[in-house]
């Protein structure tokens, strides 16, 4: 059985330690997901090559955006072609005072209303909350960025397929492709129908021969005179 690096689990502990002392709970101890086995089938709109499979990932649970107040507001942001979210921890409730976290200055994403009768909201996956709400917070996805690890852009088909809205997501890739990271863990020969496939393009045709232009003339022209 494959096991994530000490290092990764030492980076996480780390930010799981930064993020109790920031909101004043344990919120990263109640993970959702934190190393999926290989053979482990994907949920419907989740990627195949899923970076949980690596060991380089997490994910909050996603049920968080959900209470009276809830534990988490989920802001959206549009970055060029890519859907991306911004999660919010609120902090515990003996330092709502102020002591911890920052009011929040961005409208949340209203996900509930997909199924509130909205058929609008429907159609877009939800809707801006109508109001603010209230009390303190603490930016989860920058103090994530702050110990390397990344959040996931949302799948094209989110605002139909609610697990495609990935706000739950984070990874740590260091640059390596998806199959460098599983290479950590796995041999060649375990991942079988994973690995990448060569290319069976045909080669381009060499047409040098076809564009070559001859060689300028060498000889001397003379002209008659008259």
């Amino acid at each position: 059985t494959a096991v994530p690096s000490a290092r990764f689990n030492a980076s996480f502990a780390a930010l799981r330690e930064r993020a109790l002392e920031a909101v004043g709970w344990d919120f990263l101890g109640r993970r959702e997901d934190a190393f999926g086995q290989i053979a482990r089938p994907p949920q419907p709109g989740e990627e195949r090559r899923n970076w949980l499979m690596t060991g380089r990932g997490f994910a909050i649970n996603r049920n968080l955006i959900v209470g009276f107040p809830a534990p988490i507001e989920v802001v959206r942001e549009d970055l060029d072609v890519n859907t991306y979210w911004r999660v919010f921890v609120r902090v515990a409730d003996e330092y709502q005072s102020g002591q911890l976290g920052e009011p929040l200055r961005r409208m949340p994403w209203d996900f509930a209303s997909r199924n509130q009768g909205d058929v609008e909201a429907y159609e877009q996956g939800g809707r801006l909350r109508a109001e603010m709400p209230s009390g303190y917070y603490v930016d989860l996805t920058q103090l994530a960025a702050d110990y390397g690890w990344e959040r996931v852009p949302a799948g094209s088909d989110w605002r139909r397929n609610f697990n495609s809205t990935n706000y739950w997501l984070f990874n740590k890739r260091d640059g390596l492709t998806w199959y460098e990271a599983m290479r950590e863990l796995y041999t060649e020969a375990q991942l079988g129908g994973f690995a990448p496939r060569p290319s069976t393009a045909a080669p381009a045709p060499d047409i040098s021969a076809l564009t070559q232009l001859p060689p300028a003339s060498t000889e001397a022209t003379t002209e008659e005179t008259p």
